[in-house]
């Protein structure tokens, strides 16, 4: 604890009387751009990768980054987070953010490694099943697609709320999947006309129209 206790002091002593004014209003409420739902893993940081401050994403943590399907009965943590995230604070987007070298995505890969782990192991049933990626030999790739399909599947569950279908069928949300790679810091968005997870934001220099040098 000694490391995050002067983490504290620092905080408290150097880094918030900077801050005093946007903390000043933030007590006033919040008014995030996303709710970003993202992997508890630590390496995952979504302030830091998305370079955000304080009261600009709404975060909902988990392992693997899922979203059961919406059920009255079972009904948790990330449901209440959805709901209050769209139907309270109106956020226009939501962000599914799945990550490189994935725990969660490991335990559904390698059942054995988790079945004595009873509540890992009932979480991770939310996810995509095994014998999707059965035809994948490669384990790097077998471990990538599963991933990748996480983030698909936990979008299609977000349409099962009430909340989420409502604004989404009315047009004021927007949902999106990412893959966050811990090795290059690349994050690559899921594009729908492409059918594929690409690098995002597109690079602006690559984007723009090489210039014509006319006639001389």
């Amino acid at each position: 604890m000694e490391k995050i206790a002067a983490g504290v002091h620092r905080f408290r002593n150097y880094i918030y009387p900077h801050l005093r004014g946007m903390f000043g209003e933030l007590a006033e409420g919040q008014q995030p751009h996303a709710l970003m739902i993202s992997c508890s893993d630590s390496r995952v940081v979504p302030n830091l990768i998305t370079d955000t401050r304080p009261g600009e994403l709404f975060i909902e943590r988990n392992p693997g980054n899922i979203s059961p399907i919406y059920d009255k009965t079972a009904m948790g943590g990330v449901s209440a987070s959805i709901e209050y995230a769209v139907a309270v604070l109106q956020v226009p987007n939501i962000i599914v953010c799945g990550h490189s070298d994935c725990g969660a995505m490991k335990g559904i890969l390698t059942p054995k490694a988790v079945k004595k782990l009873a509540a890992v192991a009932h979480w991770l049933s939310f996810g995509p099943k095994l014998e999707e990626v059965e035809g994948i030999d490669d384990p790097t790739e077998r471990l990538r697609v599963l991933t990748e399909l996480n983030v698909l599947m936990q979008i299609e569950n977000l349409k099962t709320h009430p909340s989420v279908a409502k604004a989404y069928k009315r047009g004021d949300l927007g949902l999106h999947g990412w893959m966050f790679e811990i090795e290059t810091g690349v994050i690559r968005a899921w594009n729908e006309k492409a059918g594929q997870f690409l690098p995002w934001p597109p690079d602006p220099a690559k984007s723009k129209p090489a210039k014509s040098k006319g006639n001389r």
